[in-house]
Order: structure tokens, then sequence, then C-alpha cells
């Protein structure tokens, strides 16, 4: 087990909040897109509800919108779904 995986593994026991497993699972689920983005600089971006809890310095309260951009912008971007489902959408 490589230092990758071994570091998946661990977030996983340490049930990690919602939107942290659902990018997991998302690498997980989609064996083409984790090829297509491995060795990239990826940025996650996390858009919470102006509700969510995360603001008062607490635990997420909401479903946020995920979405996985690399830096370099050739491959597109990936929108991940509540499931941890990803799919290649467009750029805006």
């Amino acid at each position: 087990m490589n230092r990758a995986q071994r570091r998946r593994a661990e977030a996983k026991a340490r049930k990690l909040a919602g939107y942290w497993q659902r990018i997991l699972t998302a690498f997980d689920s989609s064996p083409d897109m984790a090829e297509e983005l491995r060795r990239r600089v990826i940025n996650a971006v996390v858009e919470h509800d102006p509700w969510c809890a995360i603001y008062q310095q607490r635990p997420c309260s909401c479903t946020p919108n995920i979405s996985l951009v690399p830096f370099d912008g050739e491959v597109g971007v990936y929108v991940v779904d509540e499931q941890g489902v990803a799919r290649r959408s467009s750029r805006q």
C-alpha cells in the first residue's frame, strides 16, 4: 500500500465531513477521472450555502457544491454530485 492509499484509508477511518468524503469517493468511483488527474495540481472548489454553520466555526451543515478544477485547465472541470460521482463539465 503506497502513501496515497494509506492516507485515503486513514481519512475514511476518521469519518471525515460529508464533502471530504464526496471528494474521496469521486476518485475511488471514477478510475478514468483519477488517471486523467494524476500528477496534476487540482483545486477542489467547495461552495457552502450562505447559512452553513461552517461560517460560525462549526462543522458543515449544508450540502456544498464541489468542483475539481485542474490548475493547467487542459482536462476540464469535474463536478461532484451528492453521491460522490464526478462528471466532466465545461468551464464557465
